[in-house]
């Protein structure tokens, strides 16, 4: 039977866009001496809630949300842009050779947990437009509506500050 250990948890920032962590799976191994040769790969059994990971990570159309390379133990993955939170990734390793005569080919599922902290962004605001005109003696004006969609930031977490 296939075994390997994961990294917990895993830590990744808000909005980081492509995302490759080594190490994620480690201690990856076929099983007995005599498997060796065998070939292995990562099956991702659930992703819970999937919302938080897209679904075409690093701009690949035809990969899953999230994979692990079953040599180098790498995940990839791309976090949906501006959301944070917690996700749990369901994983099993499985190698070729198959379960004749009463063989095992599938690991036991591990969950990996990935924890998307929240970053500062930037406050952002429109001037609105209005007519300026020069006086001869220094005063202070106040021009309301000068400054519009005032937003502590694009992320759902600035709304509080």
């Amino acid at each position: 039977r296939p075994t390997f250990s994961l990294l917990h948890p895993l830590t990744v920032l808000e909005s980081s866009g492509c995302n490759n962590f080594t190490q994620v799976a480690f201690n990856i191994s076929a099983g007995a001496s005599n498997e060796v040769d065998q070939q292995l790969s990562f099956q991702v059994v659930s992703i819970e809630p999937p919302s938080l990971l897209s679904n075409h990570p690093c701009g690949c159309s035809s990969c899953p949300p999230l994979s692990i390379d079953p040599v180098t133990g790498i995940a990839i993955f791309e976090v949906v842009e501006h959301e944070v939170g917690n996700f749990t990734v369901e994983v099993q390793l499985q190698d070729n050779g198959g379960s004749e005569r009463g063989g095992e080919n599938i690991s036991v599922v591990q969950r990996l947990e990935v924890v998307i902290q929240p970053v500062n962004d930037r406050p952002s605001f429109l001037v609105n437009n209005f007519d300026v005109y020069e006086r001869q003696e220094l005063s202070h004006e106040e021009i309301p509506g000068a400054a519009v969609n005032i937003s502590a930031g694009i992320s759902p977490d600035e709304q509080g500050q």
